[in-house]
Formats: structure tokens, sequence, C-alpha cells
């Protein structure tokens, strides 16, 4: 039997609810949200809008953590790009579709060197090859060296170096012209760059004694024979006219907090005989504790041709290197930040370039007005930064690479690559290569970077 319910029923039935709730006493609960105890909000950038590429072909390569100049897992050769795959062997790649050409040796070492079209690599057993741009060997060199750091060519002769070890084998027919071993105990490691002069090779070393210092030593590049050793002098400013120029390490004859300088050493290449010396001096604030720092943006110099720069902590100064006098004064200063920063020693299209080291990123300060530019322009924290031509590349720990114009700082176009780590970017015949997470990524340089 179905029941109708009136609307008179239904209002009189509604007030029985009511009246009951009224008479009970019973309130509905209040629930109350529970406050933070401690907020705080910052306010994101605005979104960087560039476009989203593609890459045009991808490849896999090897990885290696070594921070190092000299070590390098992917290089340019006219219309190719040599990398050291996953296996371990040399590829050549075409650099605009990314095929494979050829391959070449087993267990090869992320040290490639590109001379005048020869391919020079090294495997784990110390054994040197070069190889012409088709792949061809020209020549092997059995050099038995462990620990390699670096390959380097100056003239006829291609210099391999290992720790406290380096050799020099001819470039045209493989021939070993000599090896140096470093054996005595107070040699405790070997700089990677080497610098000739006429037919002397120097390198510098750290030395161990009382104290651990900076040593040179210069060498006959004919017969690998030790010439001469500087204790407490750093690997040369220039050599010039038979004479080097090297910084000398104050520590531990350190001046006074107030009164600090650079010192110059004049040696003869020959001989390493003193011929001379140069002083820079300033006055600096006296810290509180009395202690002296140095380092990075504090005391310490490099040369850019004929311009000398010298970091002295709140200032940056620059002296005409050629026309030094007892009494010279800098050519011209500038204030810099020096908390956070650390000199790459490196001008670049007027620019004098530092690293954040907080953030990772790059800054520089113009030499024409001083005035400081931020690089460090993605919205992530930099791994890795690299300023080719007119871009910036920065690669991001969110995995996403961008690009930006030098001087318009504007964006130009982002990659996502889905891993944070990243090698150094290389720009090559109209293309960008990207090394990131065990990857190459190939894009078309943009119209706005060339």
């Amino acid at each position: 039997m179905r029941t109708k319910l009136t609307r008179h029923k239904t209002v009189a039935c509604l007030a029985t609810a009511l009246l009951l709730v009224e008479i009970s006493g019973a309130t509905a609960p209040v629930v109350n949200a529970q406050q933070a105890s401690v907020s705080i909000s910052t306010p994101f950038q605005d979104e960087i809008k560039s476009p989203v590429l593609k890459p045009t072909w991808t490849y896999g390569i090897s990885e290696f953590d070594t921070q190092s100049s000299f070590m390098t897992n992917v290089i340019a050769v006219q219309e190719k790009l040599i990398v050291l795959d996953k296996q371990g062997k040399l590829a050549a790649l075409h650099a605009k579709t990314g095929k494979k050409l050829w391959e070449y040796g087993s267990d090869m070492l992320p040290i490639l060197l590109n001379s005048n079209g020869t391919i020079y690599g090294i495997n784990q057993k110390g054994t040197l090859s070069a190889l012409n741009e088709n792949g061809q060997k020209k020549w092997t060199a059995s050099l038995k060296l462990s620990s390699v750091d670096s390959i380097q060519r100056i003239g006829g002769t291609v210099y391999v170096t290992a720790g406290l070890k380096f050799a020099a084998v001819d470039a045209a027919t493989g021939k070993v012209k000599w090896t140096v071993s470093e054996t005595d105990p107070t040699y405790s490691a070997g700089d990677a760059a080497i610098m000739q002069s006429g037919n002397v090779i120097i390198r510098s070393y750290i030395v161990q004694g009382a104290l651990s210092a900076i040593q040179i030593n210069a060498y006959d590049a004919t017969t690998g024979k030790k010439l001469w050793e500087q204790f407490r002098q750093s690997f040369p400013l220039t050599v010039k006219d038979g004479l080097v120029y090297s910084i000398s390490d104050p520590y531990p004859h350190m001046e006074d907090p107030v009164n600090r300088k650079i010192e110059v050493a004049v040696l003869s290449l020959q001989t390493g005989e003193n011929k001379g010396q140069r002083v820079y001096r300033w006055t600096d604030k006296e810290s509180k504790d009395g202690s002296i720092s140095s380092g990075g943006t504090i005391n310490t110099a490099f040369l850019d041709g004929n311009d000398f720069y010298i970091f002295q902590k709140g200032t940056l100064v620059k002296y005409d290197f050629w026309k030094y006098s007892n009494d010279q004064q800098p050519v011209k200063k500038w204030n810099q930040q020096y908390e956070d920063r650390w000199p790459l020693y490196t001008v670049y299209d007027g620019k004098m370039f530092y690293k954040n080291y907080n953030t990772g990123g790059l800054v520089a300060i113009k030499l024409a007005n001083g005035q400081e530019i931020n690089y460090d322009l993605g919205d992530n924290p930099t791994v890795q930064a690299d300023i080719i031509g007119k871009g910036v590349f920065i690669g991001q720990s969110d995995g996403v690479f961008r690009a930006f114009h030098l001087n318009t700082l504007k964006p130009v176009f982002t990659l996502h690559t889905g891993s944070r780590r990243f090698g150094p970017t290389i720009q090559s015949d109209g293309m960008v290569y990207i090394q990131s997470g065990g990857k190459l990524y190939a894009v078309k340089l943009p119209a706005a970077l060339k």
C-alpha cells in the first residue's frame, strides 16, 4: 500500500524534528582547523618561458666523476663527434645525424685529444693510440702508465701525464722519447698542466717536507733530463726572452694581515737561477682575530696577455705586466664581492668570471664599468654552466637544461634530460651537444645564438 505524504505533513515532520533537537539541548559539533606553529612562504620567480626542444638525436656515452679540464668523453673533429661509449670504445658519430661511422679500441679512458685532425686516446693499460679522422690507426705507443690524467700535444711531441710520471712521444711516429718519474718520497702530486718554451718543459708538483708547497721542475725536452727545480714557486705565468715569471708561494712566511703583497720571481729558463723579483703591494683592513686569509678572491693573481689581475679581497686590480716598476700603480680598479665568489681566472667578452660557490652559478664583473652580472639564470641549482659564443648553457639539478643569450640574458631554449648529472657543453658546426645522465643530446643551435 503506497503512502502519500502531503506538503503540510512534511512541514509538520520537520518542525517536530527541530523541536526535539531544541528540547534535548543538542548542537552540531564544531571542527576547528589546527594552525601551523611555524610557517613561512617564499615567493617564486616568474616561470622561465622558452621553446622546449626535442633532441635531433641521442647516443649513449660513458660517465666519469673526475673534474679536470683535460678529461672528456666527447670531442669534435670536423663533421664528426668522437665519443667514449658505454662499452669503453671510441665511436665516431656524424655530427648532424648521430649515425655511427666507426669504432675503435676497448677499455679506453675519458681522455681524448684532437690535434690537427689526429685523434689521440689512451686505454687503461696505458697504450696511447693515434688515429686519423676515418678511425684508421697511425700508431700505438705502450707507455704502461696508470692513473693517466692528460694528453697534450706541443709541436711535434705528445705528452702524457700520470700522477708523478709523464712521457714524451714523437707525434709523427709514436716512438717513446723518454719517461720521467719523480720517485722522491717528498713528492705527493703532479699537476696535469705542462708548459714548453724552446727546449725546456716545465711542470709543477706538490712537495712535502716540514711544510707542503708548490714546486716547479724544468726538464730538457729532448732527453727528459731534469734541469732545475724551484721550491715554493707556482706554475709559470709566462715565459719570455729566456725568463720564467712565477708567483712565489708566501706560506709559511706570510706578511702581516694589513700589508699584503704578491711576489713574482724572475728565473732563468735554462738554469732556474733567480734573476730578480717583482713585488705588488697593497693594504687591507686588519681582521678582528688577526688571521690572514689567502686563496680565491683573496691574494691571488693571473696574467691575461699584458694584463696582470690581482684579487685583493674586496678589490680587483689590473696592472700592465710589461711596464713594471717599484712604484707602479694599477691601471684600473674594480669593487668585487669576495665572500661567496671563486675566480675562474678567465676574461671573456670584456668580463671577469667567478663561480658563486653557494649556488654553483656563474657571476661576472663587466670590466668596462664594474657592473656585476648574474648568470645564475635558472630556477633550480646549477650543476654545469658553460659560456660558448653568445650562449650561456646551464644544466640544472632537476634535469632541465636551459640556454640563455649572453648579453640580453633572455631564455632561448629548454631541454628536459631527466638526469641531474651534466658534463661540459659542446658547440660545433651549428649544433649544441649536451652531456647528461650517460647520454649525448644533439640540438640545432637557434638563430638567436649564432
